[in-house]
């Protein structure tokens, strides 16, 4: 008996090339779509699983060897040869073959659900290449369909972060800044007060608390010379308080020092500034974190320095290679994003916090993505 496999862009290809070289005689035992590489899962060809019994035929006799001359008066050797074994019968070997093909069916569908692994992976490595964590990575791409993945995972990404937050003016606003040294506080601020007191044309006073760093209050005092603002100095929490008590302007943005989240008591100065802002009305912070750090200092500094529910502003976008941190600090606080600044000219280089320009980042990975998607 004879068993072969036959494959063909079609069935009916397949079937043809088995019937002309086994005849008509033969036994379909299976036949569907297969793949030759499992890794080529959109390459599909069908097959068909044949059977034919194609016994072996007598040679012609002019074509026999010749039997050995006997010798005389030789004795036989004494032969005795084994009893040949029953052949199976034919529905026997059929059913065997018939559950052999049933197995390798099953070996296929592992290998499609092999398959359908590839979005998940891919996603994976998408994620972890643009710098997000691997456990994060896992949990984001868990579930996502083989095709289509990215569009799952542009979608993913667009729900859990929410829709862009910047600060109302619906009623008199108080914000905080507060952040890491270095992070772009004051230029932020800056940027910040000339869209309120240009674009918004409201009643804006700056407000600074840094009285650390040198030349810290003359680099606002600068800006909000430029702006025709006005600018206090609170040299303690308590005039903070004081200011913001006695103001009536539409939005008051104060200006916070840059400390280290290690240092307990100038976290807990921080804290003080945000308690003393809060006294009027309607009161924000701002996390302002620079997409240059790792997201996990990220998250150090801004659990350190903002309460809980605070606003993300992220800056210096355009010196920042991958997305990938912010991402993962926004989505491991789940505080909403409210600016993004990618530059130093005030004030231009400043936009809602987008969560779409993060994703488009991801999924278009290009140096200069961050600096050139604003809008």
């Amino acid at each position: 008996m004879i068993v072969k496999r036959f494959v063909g862009d079609s069935a009916e290809g397949a079937l043809r090339q088995a019937k002309t070289e086994l005849g008509d005689e033969a036994i379909i035992l299976s036949s569907g779509p297969t793949r030759d590489v499992w890794w080529r899962f959109w390459q599909r060809r069908y097959q068909v699983l044949v059977a034919a019994d194609m016994k072996e035929r007598a040679a012609p006799a002019d074509l026999r060897p010749p039997r050995p001359a006997a010798t005389h008066g030789a004795a036989r050797p004494d032969v005795r040869l084994a009893p040949r074994q029953a052949e199976a019968p034919w529905s026997e070997m059929v059913g065997l073959l018939q559950s052999l093909d049933r197995r390798l069916k099953r070996l296929e569908e592992v290998d499609e659900a092999e398959v359908a692994l590839v979005g998940h992976g891919a996603a994976e490595a998408l994620l972890m290449t643009a710098g997000v964590s691997e456990g994060l990575a896992v949990r984001l791409a868990e579930g996502l369909p083989r095709e289509g993945w990215r569009e799952a995972l542009q979608a993913r990404l667009l729900e859990r972060l929410g829709p862009p937050q910047p600060v109302s003016l619906k009623q008199p606003i108080v914000l905080t800044a507060v952040g890491p040294t270095g992070s772009g506080k004051t230029t932020t601020l800056a940027k910040l007060a000339a869209h309120f007191a240009l674009v918004q044309r409201r009643q804006v006073l700056l407000v600074t608390t840094d009285t650390y760093r040198v030349a810290a209050a003359e680099q606002l005092r600068t800006f909000a010379a430029i702006l025709s603002v006005p600018l206090e100095v609170a040299l303690r929490p308590q005039e903070v308080e004081s200011i913001v008590a006695r103001s009536t302007h539409d939005v008051i943005l104060i200006d916070t020092a840059g400390r280290s989240p290690f240092h307990e008591l100038h976290v807990a100065e921080i804290h003080s500034v945000i308690r003393a802002a809060a006294s009027r009305g309607a009161s924000e912070v701002l996390a302002v974190l620079p997409a240059t750090m790792r997201a996990d200092e990220m998250l150090l500094a801004a659990r350190r320095f903002a309460p809980e529910g605070a606003k993300i502003c992220f800056t210096k976008l355009d010196e920042a290679e991958r997305p990938g941190a912010m991402l993962e600090a926004a989505l491991s606080l789940g505080w909403p994003l409210a600016y993004m600044t990618d530059g130093q000219s005030v004030p231009e280089d400043i936009d809602a916090g987008d969560p779409a320009r993060l994703v488009h980042w991801l999924l278009n990975p290009d140096p200069v993505a961050g600096g050139e998607a604003s809008g």
